[in-house]
This record gives structure tokens, sequence and C-alpha cells, in this order.
């Protein structure tokens, strides 16, 4: 979209091979020792998808900020800051760029959207496990990094009260801690939540909107919030699009499972950024960019991140 006028690109290929070319990837990135796989898996994506508009994305030796994507549902679990910028470039989308990703094209018209000065911040945890999931050791550290990076924030288990609670009255809201995503019915999906007794339990997401929101920043540190099943006319975007829906304006997110243990070090780089003014999707390719750098990471552990914004229907 470029002053008020959208610019349409024809993909060259069926869906169907595209469908197949992304649970290609999907799957290389779940390998130990597989570079080579995930190298040839996101440079097929990047040829139909990518490398047709990336010219247009560089004018007067300048590449664009930020770009906005309505994706089709069946790119859905593409991660777009993992593909190559062009085939003779080493460079790969982050590396040049911040991508977000829209419901609607009238939501990616949305424009900068750092935080306001003074943000109230909630940091919740829920890493006690419980109802058939894991313990997660790092999520209280995690929520407690965070809430170090901002002045007055709120560090509490993530009860559903607490919950309901800072989307009520805090500014930015983020949860370590366990989602149970519905990939084919997003409205039916929970998150793990803490009771006071310190047990898990599955908390639907609908309980946790039932009041008005007042949070325009939520942070979903979690396994597989951005999936849904590749429906027409869905999104495909899971439970952040749950709270897109409720109406918070931009969501974090992640494509696919995440490591504890990794999740402390990239919401705390991200958050690092949000703190001095980022917007959400430049704090999101900051955090990628230096966890990238560390040569003991793989692409499955920094390239599954993503922003997602509705800010233009609120």
């Amino acid at each position: 979209v470029e002053d008020g006028a959208v610019d349409a690109r024809h993909v060259a290929v069926g869906a169907a091979v595209l469908a197949r070319r992304a649970a290609r990837l999907s799957y290389v990135l779940t390998l130990d020792a597989a570079p080579d796989a995930v190298d040839e898996a996101v440079r097929a994506i990047a040829r139909d998808v990518w490398w047709p508009i990336a010219g247009r994305l560089a004018r007067g030796g300048e590449t664009a900020r930020r770009v906005a994507l309505v994706p089709d549902p069946v790119l859905q679990r593409v991660p777009f800051a993992l593909l190559p910028w062009s085939p003779v470039e080493e460079d790969l989308v982050v590396d040049r760029t911040a991508t977000v990703l829209c419901p609607s094209l009238f939501a990616c018209r949305a424009g900068a959207a750092a935080m306001p000065a003074a943000a109230r911040v909630s940091a919740l945890h829920a890493g006690q496990g419980g109802a058939g999931f894991a313990v997660l050791p790092a999520a209280r550290d995690e929520a407690e990094r965070i809430g170090r990076r901002y002045d007055g924030a709120a560090v509490a288990s993530a009860t559903e009260a607490a919950f309901a609670a800072a989307l009520a009255t805090a500014d930015v809201v983020h949860f370590s801690g366990h989602a149970v995503p519905d990939e084919r019915y997003p409205g039916r999906s929970e998150l793990l939540l803490a009771t006071e007794s310190g047990d898990g339990v599955r908390v639907p997401l609908a309980r946790l909107f039932r009041q008005t929101l007042r949070a325009e920043l939520v942070v979903l540190s979690a396994c597989r919030t951005s999936r849904a099943e590749a429906r027409r006319g869905e999104g495909g975007i899971g439970v952040a699009g749950e709270f897109l829906r409720a109406g918070v304006q931009h969501v974090l997110a992640t494509q696919w499972d995440v490591k504890d243990d990794v999740a402390v070090e990239v919401m705390d780089v991200m958050h690092d950024a949000l703190a001095t003014g980022s917007t959400p999707w430049d704090a999101v390719r900051h955090a990628q960019r230096l966890v990238r750098r560390d040569p003991t990471r793989q692409a499955r552990d920094w390239a599954g991140y993503v922003a997602y914004t509705s800010a233009s229907l609120r």
C-alpha cells in the first residue's frame, strides 16, 4: 500500500505447491543439523513470494524501514525474516527491514507505534506446568527481567484474575507460560494460567476479554501463538488474532514451539528495545538480529517471533 494505492502482484505458483514448500520449511527447521536443507527450503519460498517484490522495497539506495504483509493463509507459517533478500545477496530480510503482519490491508496502513512514555507494564508468569504441560523453569526469571526494564512495572503470577486485570489496566502485558492453541478454531484457544494454590489451569481466552481492554501491546512468550489452520477468510493468526479481535493494537507472538531458555534471552532483548522507544516490529527485528549473531543459536531459535498490528482498526 503506497499513497492510498494497492500494488498487487500475482504469485505464479499454485497454492498446493506453496503449502508443500511451507510445510517442508517447518519440518527442516526442527532438525538439529540441517543448514543446507533450511537454506534450500527458504530459497524455494523466497523465489516465488519475496524476490518478485524485493526490488520495489529499495528506492534511491534506501530500503523501506517496514514491510507490512497480509499473508495468504497458505503462507501463515513462513518466517519472512528468514527469507534471503535476493538470489544474489547474502542478506536475509531481517538484515534489511522489519516485517509486520496484519489481518487486513486497512490495518497494514498503521504507522509508527512506539510505546507511550511512562507506559504501565505488567509482566506475568505461569511456569508451574500442570494439566499435562511441563514446568517452565525460566518463566518467572523472564518476567522478572522484563519488570526491571520498566519503571514501576508489576510482576506477578499469571492467575486468571491477574491476567484479566492487566489487560484492563496496563498498556503493555507480557505473558511467559504455555498457550493451548486450537489451530482449527482459534476462538477456543486457552492459556495455561496459575491458580492461587500454584497449580496450572487451562483458561479460555474469551474469559480474559469480558471487560474493556486498555492494553495496546501484548507479548505472548508461549509456543505457537500465531498458528492456525490455513482456512480462507480466517487470517491464520491463531491466539494472537484473538487478542487483536478483542481490541489489542499490537501482539508479539510465535510461529512454532520455543525453547524456555532461549525465550528468556529473546524477550529480554526485545523489551530492552521497546523500553527505549522502538516500535513492536523494530523490537522483534532487533532481538532477531542479536540472537542470530550467536553461533550457538539456530534459525529456529530466533526466526519464529512475529509482530502483528491492527492499530488502524481501534
